[in-house]
């Protein structure tokens, strides 16, 4: 899909493409309904600003900066057993890279989590 965010502050504004795919595949593993999920999403912003105000470089002049400009990555893996027919246990971990020219919006996270999920 394609975004194009307009922000009351031009520098948050921005045009962008997304891309998303999913697996999913569903089983029995010892008797439990299992299903197992893999994603991938990929995310591409052009930024209207900077992202931050000009600065005065040693010369006392200011400088221009780029354009903000941010490209992300996230992967998923999920198991879900169903322990009754309203009732299942998640296993997940999260994978995700988010690098930018601007420094402060670079970073990289991995979040597991266990999960109870309920179904009525």
């Amino acid at each position: 899909d394609r975004e194009d965010e307009v922000a009351q502050q031009h520098n948050y504004s921005y045009e962008g493409v997304n891309l998303r795919a999913r697996w999913s595949h569903k089983f029995t593993l010892l008797g439990f309904e299992s299903q197992t999920q893999l994603g991938w999403r990929y995310s591409d912003r052009d930024y209207q600003g900077p992202g931050l105000e000009p600065r005065a470089n040693a010369f006392g002049e200011t400088e221009a900066l780029p354009n903000r400009a941010d490209r992300q990555q996230h992967w998923e893996a999920k198991w879900i057993v169903g322990l009754n027919d309203y009732v299942s246990l998640a296993a997940k971990i999260d994978y995700a890279d988010y690098r930018s020219n601007l420094d402060s919006a670079s970073y990289q996270e991995t979040v597991s989590a266990v999960q109870l999920q309920t179904r009525f």
